[in-house]
């Protein structure tokens, strides 16, 4: 009789306990529970799960932290509440919110760091990535040195140009830390397999050549040919007189803003004054720059000009170079018939 009792009691207690959460389950199912469409929730490294379930609660209607309290507990969700961004539509539920946490269903940004950029043109575009945090540190370039234990004091030319994915919550300084890695790892492999070593002196005068290359030719074909020159010159101990680097001594970006008398402007960048490489790199070369400064297509050239078309013409004399001049620079416009 007592053990009849017994079980019966169990059943009921078994029938509370379904019903309990199945109620619960209906409940954190219920569709268009969220107040805006498109919500996003941010959880930090180790966040407490009382202060994410208050978030919550401020972002929906109907659902307490109570509620997601409980169901967390008996997901063991609570104990492993994965940082990340996470985003909704108006018409998703609570559970399928807490699904997406649960198997780290995160967002992911991306990040392109473009051939050619300056690093304030990198930090610039940077600063406006979204979900990336500590972005006020981009000013701060003796931390971000001391952070990335740079073995020089400047930033330009640090950084590889790619496409690097991230997700809440990567700082800023994140994405700087892969991309230097990427571009020191590469710049000492291809350092090692040079065939310019007896002209650079160590991988960084090899990043400097890079950027410049980078700024002078767009083709890869001709960045190869513009490497030749700086490596003939340097061996000529001409002065490799390049534009860009005169530009970047300026503080400018585009190259139309030159003028002659900018040529005489002394700053160390002004490879028309001064011999040998400027003191730093000028921007951020890409991978066809980088492996040109190390592979540079032997030819006797000295001398190229722009040929206004996205190519250069390139020549061996002084003489060549002047016909080229007034061959692409100095001839006149033809008028449309």
């Amino acid at each position: 009789m007592i053990k009849s009792k017994a079980i019966g009691l169990l059943k009921k207690i078994s029938l509370l306990v379904f019903t309990f959460f199945a109620v619960i389950s209906l409940y954190l199912n219920l569709p268009f529970v969220f107040l805006n469409n498109n919500t996003c929730i941010y959880i930090d490294n180790k966040e407490n799960f009382n202060t994410f379930s208050a978030n919550i609660s401020e972002k929906t209607r109907f659902i307490l932290p109570a509620t997601l309290k409980i169901y967390a507990e008996f997901t063991n969700l609570d104990r492993h509440l994965a940082a990340g961004e996470y985003c909704y539509n108006y018409h998703d539920s609570i559970l399928s919110m807490m699904r997406k946490i649960k198997y780290e269903k995160r967002i992911r940004h991306k990040f392109t760091i473009v051939d050619g950029w300056t690093y304030q043109e990198m930090t610039r575009h940077l600063a406006s990535a979204p979900s990336l945090s500590e972005i006020s540190l981009l000013t701060n370039n003796k931390l971000i040195s001391s952070t990335l234990k740079l073995s020089e004091n400047n930033l330009e030319g640090q950084f590889y140009p790619e496409t690097y994915y991230y997700a809440y919550p990567d700082t800023a300084i994140d994405i700087l830390q892969r991309a230097h890695d990427f571009m020191e790892k590469r710049i000492q492999m291809l350092y090692q397999e040079s065939e310019t070593q007896k002209f650079f002196k160590n991988p960084y005068e090899m990043l400097i050549a890079a950027s410049i290359i980078q700024k002078e030719a767009s083709d890869s074909e001709e960045q190869k040919l513009v490497a030749g020159v700086i490596i003939n010159r340097l061996k000529q101990h001409m002065k490799l007189q390049m534009d860009p680097t005169v530009i970047y001594g300026l503080g400018r970006s585009d190259m139309t803003l030159l003028k002659k008398h900018d040529l005489k402007s002394d700053t160390p960048y002004n490879t028309y004054l001064y011999y040998g490489l400027p003191p730093t790199p000028i921007c951020m070369p890409g991978e066809a720059a980088l492996y040109a400064a190390a592979h540079p297509k032997d030819s006797n050239y000295l001398y190229y000009v722009s040929k206004k078309n996205g190519f250069h013409q390139f020549s061996e004399t002084l003489a060549e170079q002047d016909l080229a001049i007034k061959t692409y620079l100095l001839a006149p416009v033809k008028k449309m018939a």
